[in-house]
């Protein structure tokens, strides 16, 4: 497995990546944003040295990460890993506890490659994305 992107929750994407990202970062360009119906947000993509930053923003009040944003405030909220075979790990991360929070599903900003977003014991979210 390998670091594909740290994923982060916002309220807007725009908005966030001029007042937060390019004060930290300025050379830094924020990617193409897609919409992703199943997942129910919109994302971005802004690649750094070793990896990328997804912003992620609810497509609306009950988008599942809508509950993640407390008074205008983002935050991190998973690491992605890229794995060769889905539903191999996920099975092997069953067998230990893990708890799959959302199904292998395509992912739009993936062009349709899988995802799947599991929870450790300790309540970490991680992201695994498909291998092309």
């Amino acid at each position: 497995m390998k670091i594909h992107h740290i994923g982060i929750i916002v309220r807007n994407i725009q908005e966030h990546f001029k007042k937060h990202i390019k004060v930290i970062l300025p050379h830094v360009s924020l990617g193409e944003t897609t919409t992703d119906p199943l997942q129910q947000v919109k994302v971005a993509f802004i690649p750094i040295d070793g990896g990328q930053f997804e912003l992620v923003e609810p497509l609306s009040e009950s988008s599942p990460v809508m509950a993640l944003l407390s008074s205008n405030t983002s935050g991190f909220h998973h690491v992605c890993f890229e794995v060769q075979n889905l539903d191999e790990k996920i099975t092997q991360l069953k067998s230990q506890g893990v708890i799959i929070v959302s199904p292998p599903k395509p992912a739009a900003a993936f062009d349709g490659r899988k995802i799947a977003f599991v929870l450790t014991r300790d309540k970490l979210l991680w992201e695994l994305l498909e291998c092309p």
